[in-house]
């Protein structure tokens, strides 16, 4: 099934995309991990991995792409949290 990309989704998309590049940036550049509860982070990866899952399965490229992204990222903060409290 093919299904077409919604300019409304895009935006969508990039708009979360871009908050969660500034914040994993954050992170990362003030070293401060205090915040952050690492079962949240791997809660959120596990969802947001089924969720790119079940957007591949239907087809969604925006959907799959953001869900694919945000996993990445939150990847990054969850090692960045380990490495911090290590």
């Amino acid at each position: 099934i093919y299904m077409a990309v919604n300019p409304v989704g895009i935006l969508g998309a990039v708009l979360i995309l871009i908050a969660w590049v500034l914040e994993t940036r954050k992170i990362i550049k003030s070293k401060d991990v205090e915040g952050l509860d690492i079962r949240f982070l791997i809660v959120y990866l596990v969802g947001s991995l089924t969720l790119a899952y079940y957007s591949a399965g239907i087809n969604d490229v925006v959907f799959m792409t953001l869900s694919g992204v945000i996993s990445f990222l939150t990847l990054i903060e969850i090692v960045f949290v380990f490495i911090k409290k290590r």
